[in-house]
Parts: structure tokens; C-alpha cells; sequence
């Protein structure tokens, strides 16, 4: 199925997109989607790349012109999938896949969670529990780091995206969860 010059062209953007909204450099972005426009044929194909945003164009002929602008919001940061792009570009551009098949390949890059939950859950223990030592904490206060670790890793993975909350209001309410937690009357008299 021959895919068309628009389609090409919504692709290599979507592409960066991914790239940019998961973490990786601008400069990295902006290299990328060069090569996989040239890859495809793009014509005319012109990018401008930064921090909150990817401003593409493309002339195939006299009469069209394909462009897109979209602000990029910030989000968190993905190794995983960045890497996974990499790897699809430099198929793209190798020419070992077609636009149809990195369309496919790019939608499950999308979808697929890099970290499992009790990954998660086990990194919130031990950084609480680790940060607690590293900061002057004593080997008990670093138990007690655990476990509250333990609560907020309950609270962030479990309750927060039950209730829907907008991520401001949860981590307003994860910080004042382990406020409250840690709560000591001796040291605040002291």
C-alpha cells in the first residue's frame, strides 16, 4: 500500500513528538526526524525544534504545502521508549521498514510501559530509604524512609489514578501525606 506524502510527513512528525514529549535532547530530535524525512522522500523538508515544541514543513511541489506546529507539553522521561525510536529510525532510514510498517511499530512504542509497578513500587521504597542515609539519616531513620516510602508508592501508584486527580493536587496531597507521616512532635519542640 503506497502511503502518501501527508501521511509521511504526519509520521516523521509524531515521531519527534514522541522523541521530544519522553525526554530526549532537542538537537537528538531535530537529527532524527531529518533523517527519517530524507529517508522517506520528503521534499523541501525543513524542522525547527525546542524545548515546548516541533515546527515542521514540507514543499512538495509549487502548489502544497504540509506544515505543523503543536506545543509539547512536559512529561516525564522515558529511556526506554526513547531508545526503542532510536532503533526504529535508524531502521527507517537503513530502509529496512516502510512508512507503513513504523507507523505500526511507532503505536506500539507508544502504548508500552518501560516500567512494570512493582519496579516502581520498589524504587520509591529504597530511593526514600537511600536519600534518608545519604542526607545525614541514621540507620533507623532510614527504616522509618521506607516506609513511608512504602505509603506514598500505595498512595501514587494505587489511589491517585483511581481518583483522576490532576497531577498538581496529587503531588500537593502525596507531599502532605508524608508530612503528615513524619510528623515529629520532639523534633519541631527541639
Amino acid at each position: 500500500m503506497k502511503v502518501d506524502q501527508q501521511e509521511r510527513f504526519d509520521l516523521v512528525y509524531d515521531i519527534g513528538e514522541t522523541l521530544l514529549k519522553n525526554g530526549a535532547e532537542v538537537k537528538r530530535v531535530e537529527s532524527t526526524i531529518t533523517h527519517i524525512a530524507q529517508a522517506f522522500g520528503l521534499e523541501n523538508f525543513d524542522s525547527y525544534v525546542s524545548i515546548h515544541g516541533i515546527f515542521l514543513t514540507s514543499h512538495p511541489n509549487a502548489k502544497n504545502v504540509h506544515a505543523k506546529v503543536r506545543d509539547t507539553p512536559i512529561s516525564p522521561i522515558s529511556l526506554g521508549r526513547i531508545d526503542a525510536i532510536n532503533t526504529l529510525s535508524r531502521h527507517i532510514t537503513e530502509g529496512k521498514i516502510g512508512p507503513t510498517e513504523a507507523r505500526k511499530q511507532l503505536t506500539i512504542i507508544q502504548q508500552e510501559s518501560f516500567s512494570s509497578v512493582p519496579l516502581k513500587f520498589v524504587v520509591y521504597m529504597f530511593g526514600s530509604a537511600s536519600f534518608c542515609y545519604i542526607f545525614s539519616g541514621t540507620l533507623a531513620d532510614a527504616c522509618g524512609a521506607l516506609i513511608l516510602g512504602m505509603i506514598l508508592a500505595s498512595y501514587s501508584l494505587f489511589i491517585v489514578p483511581k481518583l483522576k486527580l490532576s497531577q498538581i493536587i496529587a503531588y500537593v496531597t502525596s507531599s502532605f501525606l508524608i508530612f503528615l507521616q513524619s510528623f515529629d512532635d520532639t523534633r519541631v519542640c527541639q
